[in-house]
């Protein structure tokens, strides 16, 4: 068999696999819903099987994550953090010194903010509106 007929196979072994993967998880989160729903009311044993398959779905990350960090450390020991690329310096120029220093530093934590900001502020009308007016106040001319 040629690599290119045994790379088809695999390809729709992987993907035959997968699918079978999802109905596994489906069935067993509806076998879990089902035992929580006998000790606990219905709306709790969804609220405790979505808390678990949360909690899964992190435990992965955090795990890809890890392995991540580690393969990036083997492959580029000695990678140069100072180069920035020329859109990278272009969007960073409007910004505080204090403020990109404190990014770089802490880019986790940097990307929380963002999205609870923008979860915040495509959640709220009041917010919005209290933005907007503060901008309308402070950065418009007229």
């Amino acid at each position: 068999m040629g690599l290119r007929a045994r790379f088809k196979v695999y390809t729709v072994a992987i993907g035959i696999a997968a699918v079978f993967f999802l109905l596994a998880l489906v069935f067993g989160g509806l076998a879990m819903f089902y035992f929580f729903s006998s000790y606990f009311s219905l709306d709790l044993a969804a609220l405790l099987t979505a808390a678990i398959y949360l909690l899964l779905a992190l435990i992965v990350l955090i795990f890809a994550q890890l392995f991540s960090i580690y393969d990036r450390r083997r492959s580029h020991p000695s990678r140069n953090d100072e180069t920035i690329n020329p859109l990278e310096e272009t969007l960073q120029k409007p910004f505080d010194p204090a403020i990109r220093d404190w990014v770089k530093q802490h880019p986790g934590r940097s990307v929380t903010l963002t999205l609870l900001a923008g979860v915040v502020l495509g959640s709220s009308d009041d917010v919005r509106d209290a933005l907007k007016k503060y901008y309308d106040r402070h950065f418009n001319d007229n």
